[in-house]
């Protein structure tokens, strides 16, 4: 099957697809002499994670899922570069694959071999190299994520920016690292695109419609709009409205101001919060929770249990990978299903807990910024 052979053997797959489309005639006469075979949709079982990216990957079609890093510029990349003998004035063009430009050896009519690149009678295609990095979330804890050089070329240069979740489908390659001059033996990894599927967009182009601009107005005019910006940010940990503020200012952003005095001040401005993991959701030693074989245990007999000698020291505790069998509520079926507990923290409390009583006589003790979860009109 033709889907088999580009898997197995994408050069030879995508050469032959892309002079099949330079041969066929449009039926409505538009020149397809420089289109391009794209695949799209790959099976899962071609999804790769970076991490797991091996010698047997190179020169596959693979499909790489992540989050855009790094983008460089676009700049025209010589595929084909005319040169002029620098005796005789003959031009020859000679086809380029490597990084560096490759001169002709000699001059076949007067055996020269000085020759000058002509730049405006080359041939060039835009290019473009990004970094995609691993989801963090789906991290183990201790592990960095790990990223990928791409590179994008022709139609898909500059079409993705940083921050944006894609899929790019592509051909693993891989290059001989370089020290001194001198080629080693061990080899860089890279991705050359074929195609991207885009997730989710970190900036997304919109247009604002009449009724958003009067809704707009309505609200600039709301002398608690500050307020309900603020209570609208992280609605379930309770307070730090001064950091929520911070964040919703850092979000809007404003305009560039120009002092009598010459100064500049940007109208961007950049927030950095630094604050432990886990704050927001920490329960008492005693507290009591439902594993999923419906016995009750005390979180922190549980969470000792599984501290061992992988345990890894923070400022205030530790915390350790785990692998315990809980139930936990399916936030659409509102059902309890079994789940698991990849990792567990131990952390010293603050000075302030709270003590929380339901009408059905239970009590819990959490930290003051613990959320709590309820079912309102058969919604969670």
């Amino acid at each position: 099957m033709v889907a088999e052979e580009l898997l197995e053997e994408p050069d030879i797959v995508i050469k032959h697809a892309n002079e099949g489309i330079a041969r066929a005639d449009n039926i409505h006469e538009v020149k397809l002499t420089k289109s391009i075979a794209r695949f799209y949709n790959l099976p899962i079982s071609r999804r790769v994670l970076i991490r797991d990216l091996r010698s047997e990957h190179i020169s596959k079609f693979v499909s790489i899922e992540g989050i855009v890093r790094k983008v460089t510029e676009v700049r025209p990349r010589i595929v084909e570069a005319a040169f002029v003998c620098g005796s005789c004035g003959k031009k020859i063009l000679l086809e380029q694959e490597d990084n560096t430009i490759k001169y002709p050896f000699e001059c076949r009519n007067c055996n020269s071999r000085r020759f000058v690149l002509i730049p405006e009678e080359s041939k060039s295609i835009d290019s473009q190299r990004i970094k995609i990095q691993e989801y963090p979330e789906n991290l183990r804890g201790g592990e960095q994520p790990q990223t990928l050089d791409v590179i994008l070329e022709k139609d898909l240069a500059g079409e993705i920016n940083p921050g944006d979740r894609v899929i790019i489908n592509g051909i693993v390659r891989a290059t001989p690292r370089g020290v001194s001059g001198k080629k080693l033996r061990y080899m860089d990894i890279m991705l050359e695109g074929n195609s991207i599927e885009v997730l989710q967009q970190e900036y997304e182009e919109f247009e604002i419609t009449e009724e958003d601009k009067k809704k707009i107005i309505e609200l600039s005019n709301d002398p608690d709009i500050f307020l309900k910006i603020v209570k609208s940010i992280a609605p379930a940990i309770y307070g730090h409205d001064d950091i929520k503020l911070a964040v919703a200012l850092q979000l809007f952003g404003g305009v560039p101001k120009k002092l009598p005095d010459g100064t500049e001040i940007r109208g961007d401005a950049h927030v950095l919060l630094v604050g432990d993991p886990g704050v927001a959701k920490c329960v008492d030693f005693d507290t009591e929770i439902v594993l999923a074989d419906g016995s009750l245990v005390r979180i922190g007999e549980l969470v000792n249990s599984n501290l061992n000698g992988n345990s890894i020291k923070i400022e205030d505790g530790f915390y350790a990978e785990a692998c315990v069998n809980v139930a936990s509520l399916d936030s659409r079926e509102l059902k309890s299903k079994p789940a698991i507990a990849n990792i567990v923290w131990k952390r010293t409390s603050p000075d302030l807990m709270y003590e929380v009583h339901t009408k059905t006589g239970r009590k819990i003790k959490v930290t003051p910024t613990h959320p709590f979860f309820t079912i309102r009109d058969g919604e969670f």
